[in-house]
C-alpha cells in the first residue's frame, strides 16, 4: 500500500513542477525572462510548496533551460534556505 502512495505522491509533485516549467517556457521564448515573470515563477514554486528533493528531481534537469535552473536555485536558497 505504501508503494502506491509513494508513486502517487511523486506523480503529484511532477505535475506541480510541470506548472512552473510550462510557465517559464511560455514566457521565455527568446532565452530571456521579464523580471515580473521571473518573480511570478518563484511565487508559483512557493505556492506549490515543492521541497528541495522535488526541485532536484523536476527543476534541476538537463532538459530544462538555464532560466528554470536559476529560478530553482533562487527558490532553494531564499525560500527553502538550502545552504
Amino acid at each position: 500500500v505504501w508503494k502506491g502512495v509513494y508513486v502517487k505522491w511523486h506523480r503529484e509533485m511532477a505535475d506541480r513542477a510541470a506548472t512552473v516549467v510550462k510557465f517559464v517556457t511560455e514566457c521565455s521564448s527568446h532565452e530571456s525572462l521579464e523580471v515580473g515573470d521571473y518573480l511570478k515563477a518563484v511565487k508559483i514554486l512557493c505556492d506549490l510548496q515543492l521541497g528541495f528533493k522535488d526541485v532536484q528531481l523536476y527543476i534541476f534537469t538537463k532538459e530544462n533551460n538555464v532560466l528554470l535552473n536559476l529560478i530553482g536555485l533562487h527558490y532553494s536558497i531564499f525560500m527553502l534556505q538550502v545552504q
